[in-house]
This record gives structure tokens, sequence and C-alpha cells, in this order.
């Protein structure tokens, strides 16, 4: 199998590098070692860094996509009821929750379609979202719904 565009050797190297770099400025205890290999992952306060690049949606499907009738109708009956919104400044902190039928149903499916409905509607890059907050909530058939807070991000 051929490597993935942007997947070689050594532009994971140059990323992890990278990655490594911005790890310092996380609280380091002296078992902390620096990960060197593609690949390699630490855990600092229980949290789990893995040193390799997050793959984009675009990035997992082959040939062209294309949307369908369903998405068409969903993207003119969200624009039809959102209310106006004066956005603040990027970068943004988006909360979303879901209101689903099903227990089985996947909640991240959901986000992307509504961000880009979002983001053609109230004229934002969705690449300005920093931090994302998502909510899944079970209801009855026929109740389902989403709702959503768009923030600015508060950054130091």
């Amino acid at each position: 199998m051929g490597r993935t565009k942007g997947w070689d050797d050594e532009s994971v190297m140059r990323h992890n590098f990278k990655m490594q770099k911005q790890a310092i400025s996380l609280p380091l205890n002296a078992s902390f070692v620096q990960p060197t290999v593609i690949g390699a992952h630490n855990i600092i306060n229980g949290v789990a860094t893995i040193y390799i690049k997050p793959l984009s949606v675009n990035d997992v499907w082959k040939g062209r996509r294309f949307r369908t009738d369903t998405y068409d109708q969903y993207e003119k009956a969200i624009i039809r009821v959102l209310p106006p919104l004066s956005l603040p400044a990027p970068p943004f902190k988006v909360t979303f929750k879901f209101g689903m039928s099903s227990k089985g149903s996947d909640v991240d499916n959901c986000i992307k379609p509504l961000q880009d409905v979002l983001a053609g509607h109230y004229k934002f890059n969705d690449n300005q979202i920093y931090e994302l907050h998502v909510y899944k909530k079970i209801v009855k058939k026929g109740e389902e719904y989403f709702s959503f807070i768009i923030e600015s991000l508060v950054t130091t």
C-alpha cells in the first residue's frame, strides 16, 4: 500500500519535532522523555498525547464526493430558521448539543454538515474554530433538535 500524501517519514518526523517543541510549554516532570520516533506518545496528568499528524476527513475518502439531495434539503431548512447573529471576533469556541432519538447515532457525524451550514450562513471560515464542545442527548423520536453557541475564544 502506498503512502498517503503528507505522511512520508520525513514530514511525520518534522511534525513530531514541531510538536515536541510545543509540548515544552506543558507541565513537565522528571520522567518526561521527548518522543523521537514516529507514533511516540506521552501521558501527562492523564492527558495522552500521540505524536502523529491528525488525519483530515478530506484525506479519508478516495475520489470525489457529491452532496446528496438530503443534505441540500437539510441546509435549506436550517437556513430558513437560523436566527440573525452578530458573531464575536475569532478565534471561536463552538458548543453543539444534539438531541438524537437513537442511542446508536454517532454524535460526531452531525458536526461537520452543521458546522459547514453555519459557516456559510454566518460568513466565517470554520478553520477559525479553535475549541469545540459537543453534547448528545437522547430524545423521543420526532423531537430531534440541535442547538449551538458561537463564542469568542479568549486567548492569553
